[in-house]
């Protein structure tokens, strides 16, 4: 028996590659005189649990696959008949159990099953790393050498495939897909990919599936048969299994764990777990200042704003979110002196005309405006489909402090004053709104300097 270069086992729970190398069970066309090796083989299978379908209720299991191969060094490579000629590559599966009959064995119906259906095996040579080896998906690297190379010439769908039972006694597989190809060269990583009919995996069905996965209690161990990649060089009937001249052969098994739907008291049971989370209801809301004052004593000539504060809010909620203000007084009112600043009506959502310039004011009034400010430091927010987009002030207050200076009304009940809840709202990572009073005097106001009002601001997210 010759020997395997790199001679590895997995036995570990969903294993995705073995590497094995059986003289005896290298294709029949081979076993007068063992071919050469690729020096490493690779089948990475995309599911490794087992189908149940006998079960109740029955399930079936489809997957498909990853293939590489490493090719001896230009020294050895020179020296095998027809290295650098191949046409075609064949890959093999496994009869895990194989025999029909015995102890701790499955019928072959119940093992691996290809779908002889060409049209159904679907192959690329894409790399999801776009070649580069980084990041979390990438063929691998075999045998050390420095980069991978896309599996020469292979055209997509297969050429041939058959799906014949095992019975006692088989040495070959049974299971074969075949793919045309072009030459290959020495010391090379080459690797692709084998699909189902419809390209996706998790939408195979009984007519557009490429692999079927065996039944319960398989597993590479206990292989009677292994799966083999071969290559040939073919000049005539190449469509046919095993036509031409094999060149290189190497066998492959594989770990195929046992299926469970329900919680596993003994493992191996499943090829997958599953990762729980909980994102909870988050809502920032806060206010920069606690204190608002004008910024020059009122005035019966003109208008005079407030500095004003700023109210942040950042949420997770889906629907947005929504601000309200309410007030004490309905106005600036003085202990001292009795005078009150009446707040403006409310105006059917328009805001409210208390100065124009150069007019002198006719009432002592007061309101609210404010101004909001979306993708705060950069980062979206919603209401992307608002005019404009992001947030938005209530038309009540979208008024204005300079002439003609509009505020909108304050009240003994919560009013809303900004939200960003459009048809399209959602998360946001920051937005502001900017509320500023506008007050006017006239001679009839009497004079104290302790005027004062309290107004509440609230906000809640729309989970």
């Amino acid at each position: 028996m010759y020997k395997l270069k790199n001679n590895l086992i997995v036995t570990a729970i969903s294993a995705l590659v073995v590497e094995l190398v059986y003289p005896a069970f290298i294709p029949a066309v081979a076993q007068a005189s063992p071919l050469p090796q690729f020096d490493i083989v690779s089948v990475r299978l995309d599911r490794t649990m087992a189908s149940n379908s006998g079960g109740t209720p029955a399930t079936v299991m489809y997957s498909g696959g990853t293939v590489c191969v490493a090719t001896p060094a230009s020294g050895t490579f020179s020296t095998i008949p027809n290295a650098g000629a191949e046409t075609d590559v064949e890959i093999g599966f496994p009869a895990e159990q194989g025999a029909a009959s015995g102890p701790n064995v499955i019928s072959s119906t119940n093992d691996f099953h290809v779908k002889p259906t060409p049209a159904n095996w679907l192959v690329n040579t894409t790399d999801p790393s776009g070649g580069t080896n980084t990041g979390q998906n990438y063929f691998p690297l075999l045998d050390g050498l420095g980069s991978e190379t896309a599996w020469p010439g292979l055209v997509s769908p297969a050429v041939a495939a058959q799906d014949t039972a095992y019975s006692p006694g088989d040495v070959t597989s049974k299971r074969i897909v075949r793919f045309t190809m072009t030459a290959m060269a020495a010391a090379h990583d080459y690797c692709f990919n084998f699909k189902d009919g419809t390209g996706t995996t998790g939408a195979e069905t009984s007519s557009t599936f490429s692999l079927q996965l065996p039944d319960l209690g398989t597993n590479g161990y206990q292989e009677n048969v292994p799966g083999f990649i071969t290559t040939y060089k073919c000049t005539a009937s190449c469509s046919t299994l095993g036509a031409g001249t094999p060149v290189m052969s190497s066998n492959w098994g594989t770990q195929i764990t046992s299926a469970s739907t329900t919680a596993c008291s003994v493992a191996p049971c499943n090829d997958y777990y599953v990762v729980t989370a909980v994102v909870p209801p988050l809502l920032i809301f806060k206010l920069d200042h606690n204190a608002d004052s004008f910024i020059t004593n009122l005035d019966p000539n003109q208008s005079v704003p407030t500095t004003g504060v700023t109210a942040t809010v950042q949420t997770n909620a889906k629907g947005g979110w929504i601000m309200w203000t309410k007030d004490t007084n309905q106005g600036l009112s003085s202990a001292s002196s009795g005078g009150h600043i009446p707040t403006v009506t409310w105006n059917s959502d328009a805001p409210t005309t208390i100065y124009t310039s150069p007019t002198q004011p006719v009432n002592a009034l007061y309101g609210l405006v404010a101004i909001a400010t979306s993708n705060v430091g950069g980062v979206t927010s919603c209401g992307a489909s608002n005019t404009p987009a992001g947030a938005k002030v209530e038309p009540e207050y979208a008024g204005s402090s300079t002439s003609p200076v509009a505020v909108g009304a304050f009240t003994q009940d919560w009013s809303e004053v900004a939200d960003c809840s459009a048809s399209t709202a959602g998360t946001d990572g920051g937005s502001t709104v900017n509320l500023k009073e506008d007050a006017t005097i006239t001679f009839s106001t009497p004079a104290a300097t302790d005027y004062t009002d309290t107004v509440y601001v609230a906000a809640a997210g729309e989970f």
